[in-house]
């Protein structure tokens, strides 16, 4: 009997026949359906001729660019390595070798990387302020929230670069010890996440130590350096990681740090040697959890979707072994990783765990189900998780399982709510959990109002884990979500700002307060939670990082995969030559208000210069009045006007421009808001704006792909002849309304002068 999964890729090698045989009816191919069943099917060499044969083409070559792009979107580093191998470019044609080198210039993340960076630089919206009122909230000593307040930070600049909270608060940061220190320094990895030129620059001083080298601090920099470089192998970072084993002296925190930043870089490459490596570090290192676990995490993020029937054996084996559950729990992760979108081929291996006498295999086995038919809506997968939330003796599996739900429906997020409405209001809290976090997974993103009305009356939970799970779900839902969408958003920030600040709430639940305020403001505010690519495949990096944020429950340093899960939200269109034209713009046919930014907090004034006005009597006033007019008779100007010029001529410079920008805000509020609203290039353009953007018929630059209106855009040049010189995107200009905090320093510089010898001895 054939399997779900091998019937699909029946329809899909039927699908792609078709496709290729179009051109025989109307001369033209549609080689982006072409190259999606290719990926489907896993046959890179195929898609590496068809592009290989497009840039060839003065017609076709900008779609082999989009092609790129869409490949690299899907996130899996071994197709695309295949890809860029079996490139090849005709013999003697110098514009098909210029175009390769475009083409493996996308093919390596190095544009994309470097246009994302750019854009999130310059267009950075977090509210620094905001970070600083958390800060001076925490109580003298809590290492809990002062390290939730440090991930914060980091997932708020994720992507950025921008780590100027750290250095503004060297000493309050330093505060942390052991492993929270770790996972303070491994914060840096988000803040620098794709920023792989100048990774070693910003982490060497952790990695050399100082005078006073910290373990903990070397082992959260190795994190951090995987981190950065997330699901892009590179042999240099590697040979890195490796020779860090080598250096390590067994310590076990640094050998944690290389194992989880290794596994991070290798993700998904099968690769045996780095396997290997991992799993002598775990074998090796047997009455070890802390190394165990972290080796045993590394093992199936390499293996990841291999269904490598060696390394599942072996990992079987070491946990029936092993009485640590650190990895026991690790291992029992990886299987599920390894089965990742295997769907029913996986079902044996699922069997396998779910009838496991050890509650911490059956808990493996949920994700197992959850990362095998994740985005599926399979409902016998479907069945059998609720079968195992009702019915399982262990609160952890009951948990697990209802979680899972979140990765099988968030293509039919209306459902979930609906299906776990019921166990929302269960007697057993790890259920409530359970039922807050399957709707944050499946509906992250879409403000979903169902979501919603499921989600608030778990935030006055009488448990506090509950409490907690609630207020990260809701953040994960309205991500990216604008007042002007959905008003109570207004409603939960300011929920999140009453729970960090209320000195009688538990710490989980303001733990969990101050973890939504950093994801509901991910990224300098421009980027959201999306399973799926911009073309409808499932994003492997952000299942894989939802799956390890959620055994933050066992070890909080696993908070930092959330930033896995990010993508950004903008449009960023290119030419040819991969440069950004600013010519192009595009509308958005909605008011600007609707998808705007968030506003800044304002600085509270401190009140010791406050002016008090001073009471006036009814016959002072009339006596001033009386001077008044007499003066006006005798010509001379009235007192109080010629104060008031005085005033304003005393107003500097600063406070000058302050009121002239007040006086054109109250101006524009006063006139009728447009219905829409022309975006430059690159612009942020959120989930929910998409429907919305429409590309101008008369422009100069055509997309290539006229139906996509976010991520990368490739365009098409009509008027390539223009005599107007075309001006691009450049790391110089800065977004005048994002606040940057990288770009400048509180430090008031004094004015230039020169030293003049004969004054100073005068």
């Amino acid at each position: 009997m054939r399997s779900n999964k091998e019937f699909k890729n029946e329809i899909l090698r039927l699908l792609l026949r078709i496709y290729e045989s179009q051109q025989a009816h109307n001369g033209q191919f549609d080689y982006f359906k072409i190259v999606k069943c290719q990926f489907f099917l896993r046959a890179p060499e195929a898609t590496a001729l068809l592009l290989s044969k497009l840039i060839t083409s003065e017609a076709n070559h900008l779609v082999a660019y989009q092609i790129a792009f869409d490949i690299l979107d899907n996130e899996n580093q071994s197709f695309t390595k295949k890809v860029r191998e079996g490139l090849v470019a005709a013999d003697g044609d110098a514009a098909s070798a210029a175009r390769l080198k475009q083409l493996q210039s996308i093919l390596t993340g190095e544009v994309r990387d470097r246009l994302y960076l750019q854009f999130l630089k310059k267009n950075n919206h977090c509210d620094m302020l905001l970070l600083q009122k958390i800060k001076e909230k925490l109580p003298n000593k809590s290492s809990i929230l002062h390290g939730a307040t440090l991930w914060s930070n980091g997932i708020m600049n994720a992507f950025t670069t921008n780590d100027s909270f750290l250095r503004d608060n060297l000493q309050w940061a330093a505060q942390a010890t052991n492993w929270n220190r770790f996972n303070a320094t491994a914060t840096l990895g988000m803040v620098h996440q794709g920023n792989k030129a100048e990774a070693l620059a910003v982490l060497n001083p952790y990695f050399t130590g100082g005078q006073q080298p910290s373990p903990y601090s070397t082992a959260g920099a190795y994190y951090a350096y995987g981190l950065i470089h997330a699901n892009q192998y590179n042999e240099e970072v590697v040979q890195y990681f490796l020779d860090g084993y080598r250096n390590s002296g067994q310590n076990e925190a640094i050998q944690h740090g290389i194992s989880l930043g290794l596994g991070l870089t290798a993700m998904a490459t099968h690769s045996e040697q780095i396997y290997e490596e991992l799993r002598n570090a775990l074998f090796n290192n047997a009455d070890s959890a802390i190394i165990g676990e972290a080796a045993g995490y590394g093992l199936g993020l390499v293996m990841l979707g291999s269904a490598n029937s060696n390394a599942i054996e072996e990992m079987l084996t070491h946990a029936q072994d092993s009485k640590h559950e650190k990895i026991i729990r690790a291992l029992a992760i990886s299987l599920a990783l390894i089965m990742y979108g295997k769907e029913d081929n996986a079902d044996g291996l699922i069997e396998q765990m779910v009838r496991s006498k050890d509650a911490i295999m059956r808990y493996g086995g949920m994700y197992a189900i959850g990362t095998a038919y994740a985005g599926t809506s399979n409902n016998n997968a479907i069945r059998k998780l609720l079968h195992h939330a009702v019915s399982d003796v262990s609160d952890d599996v009951k948990r697990a399982a209802l979680t899972n739900l979140g990765f099988l429906l968030f293509r039919r997020p209306e459902k979930l709510p609906e299906l776990v409405k019921q166990l929302a209001e269960s007697y057993n809290p790890h259920i409530r959990y359970g039922a807050a976090m399957a709707v944050g997974i499946g509906c992250s993103g879409t403000g979903l109002i169902e979501a919603l009305k499921l989600l608030a009356p778990l935030t006055n939970d009488k448990v506090d884990f509950v409490r907690q799970g609630a207020l990260i779900a809701l953040s994960m839902v309205f991500i990216q979500v604008t007042e002007a969408q959905e008003p109570k958003v207004v409603t939960i920030k300011k929920l999140y700002t009453k729970m960090t600040e209320d000195k009688h709430e538990e710490v989980l639940s303001r733990m969990g307060a101050i973890l939504s305020q950093g994801i509901i403001n991910a990224a300098g505010r421009n980027a959201t939670i999306s399973l799926t690519t911009r073309d409808g495949n499932l994003r492997q990096n952000a299942v894989v990082g939802l799956v390890m944020f959620l055994q933050h429950w066992y070890w909080y340093p696993l908070l930092n995969f959330m930033s896995l899960a990010l993508t950004p939200t903008a449009l960023i269109g290119v030419n040819e030559n991969l440069k950004v034209p600013k010519s192009f713009t595009f509308v958005s046919n909605a008011k600007p208000s609707l998808y705007k930014y968030p506003d800044f907090l304002k600085k509270e004034e401190g009140k010791e210069w406050t002016k008090v006005e001073t009471a006036v009597l009814s016959t002072t006033a009339k006596v001033k009045a009386r001077v008044g007019r007499k003066q006006k008779a005798d010509g001379q100007t009235p007192a109080l006007e010629n104060q008031e010029s005085k005033d304003a001529d005393m107003l500097t410079e600063e406070e000058r421009k302050k009121k002239e920008e007040e006086e054109a805000k109250e101006e524009a509020a006063s006139l009728p808001e447009p219905e829409v609203q022309e975006l430059k290039n690159p612009s942020r353009v959120l989930k929910a704006q998409e429907k919305k953007i429409q590309y101008k018929a008369d422009s100069r630059w055509a997309p290539v792909l006229t139906e996509r209106f976010s991520g990368f855009v490739v365009l098409r040049d009509n008027n390539p002849g223009s005599a107007e010189p075309e001006l691009f995107y450049d790391d110089e200009e800065r977004d005048p309304n994002a606040p940057n905090p990288d770009q400048h320093s509180d430090l008031v510089l004094p004015a230039a002068f020169e030293f003049d010898p004969a004054i100073q001895n005068a």
